[in-house]
């Protein structure tokens, strides 16, 4: 392949329609890995790892890459699992040309980035050796659980793979799905919280304020609260005993089941709801609770 072959076509069509979803966004598009000849989305871009590569990598590409939001690199890697390691196999450049004013992209395998990469080369591709210690998610199919921040989402099938110098040390296979639609924390639930929390039993409320910290939601297949980790935070160095703290976790947990269904996901063999993992907080004040 010549060094720097354009990819037969120009993107500028696509790419321009592309735009509008990705000039605001804050998700991130990662790379592509093949694994077992298939293809797969890689959550992550090991090439960012490595902050000499990085920079050699930046100051080889062309200056006049697009970059957005959604990808701030203004490249794409492509990756493959070859005998058990993780190789780069090429470098795709989205470059902008201002003054036939189109957008097109230009790929770089690995021959075109042999020197750059020189100690790592190999027959079979970029060795990935800087990668270590890290974990990956790949998912392909159905992306059934997006949130709009980083590679916060979750495909119908994913593979997620841990690296030591490049190697694959550790693998889980899981099947994801959506259960039920329902209430979700990232939308409206949070006001019907503070309806239905017991307010009256906690006359302290009326004065003081305090937060209920909250993360590991767990429910039920149907959409059923189960049970999450929290813990109180009370403001303005104000303070209660644990035995009264504990008292509010459990009526919060208690408004948390009145709540029905939550909007479920299967992920990872378990049952949660959207964003389950993140730390969420839940204002304990009577007078913030609209009618």
């Amino acid at each position: 392949m010549m060094k720097g072959s354009l990819v037969k076509g120009l993107m500028a069509i696509t790419f321009l329609l592309m735009l509008p979803l990705s000039a605001k966004a804050t998700a991130q598009e990662g790379d592509i890995i093949y694994i077992n000849g298939e293809k797969w989305f890689l959550l992550g871009k090991p090439l960012n790892y490595d902050d000499e590569l990085y920079t050699k990598l930046n100051e080889f590409l062309p200056k006049n890459r697009s970059w957005s939001t959604a990808n701030w690199s203004g490249y794409t890697g492509c990756w493959e699992i070859v005998y058990g390691r993780l190789y780069l196999k090429e470098v795709i450049a989205y470059i902008y040309d201002d003054i036939l004013k189109i957008h097109y992209e230009v790929t770089y395998d690995a021959n075109d980035l042999k020197e750059l990469f020189a100690p790592y080369y190999t027959v079979h591709g970029i060795s990935a050796e800087w990668y270590s210690n890290k974990a990956v998610t790949a998912g392909r199919g159905e992306c059934i659980r997006y949130i709009h921040d980083a590679y916060d989402r979750n495909y119908a099938e994913e593979l997620v793979m841990t690296f030591e110098k490049g190697e694959v040390v550790k693998e889980e296979y899981w099947r994801n799905k959506k259960m039920t639609d329902g209430w979700d924390l990232m939308d409206d639930a949070g006001q019907e919280l503070m309806k239905l929390f017991p307010y009256e039993q906690f006359p302290e409320l009326e004065t003081k304020r305090a937060f209920v910290f909250f993360k590991n939601v767990m429910v039920s297949a149907d959409g059923r609260f189960k049970d999450c980790d929290a813990d109180m935070f009370w403001s303005k160095d104000e303070s209660m005993d644990e035995n009264y703290n504990q008292q509010i976790i459990a009526a919060f947990k208690e408004t948390m089941r009145k709540v029905y269904p939550w909007e479920t996901f299967y992920i990872h063999g378990k049952y949660t709801i959207n964003n389950g993992h993140r730390r969420f907080t839940f204002p304990l004040n009577k007078r913030r609770v609209k009618n």
